[in-house]
């Protein structure tokens, strides 16, 4: 399994449009192939810091999904964004 971590800053009071997204984006996941779970983040409001941690089958799951939702977040936060978002692809070890 490999997990996805996404973090961007929209800058203060992006609660309403992160938790939107939030919801969108849970939508789409849940019928993508290989997803598993999804978990958004509310990291530092007061900074505008926001992110999700996505769970797929696969590598190929997680880039297949980033490649439809990456340029749907970057016109959904569009100008609001403060840098490009932050994105970490890792495999999940379980403990034996």
């Amino acid at each position: 399994m490999y997990a996805r971590l996404l973090t961007f800053n929209i800058g203060p009071g992006g609660r309403d449009l992160a938790t939107g997204m939030a919801d969108e984006a849970y939508a789409m996941v849940k019928a993508m192939g290989g997803f598993i779970s999804a978990t958004y983040l509310v990291i530092d409001e007061t900074a505008g810091d926001y992110g999700s941690l996505t769970v797929w089958n696969s590598h190929a799951d997680a880039d297949a999904a980033a490649d439809v939702l990456r340029p749907w977040m970057m016109e959904k936060a569009g100008d609001r964004l403060t840098a490009p978002p932050a994105i970490h692809t890792c495999e999940i070890y379980q403990p034996k």
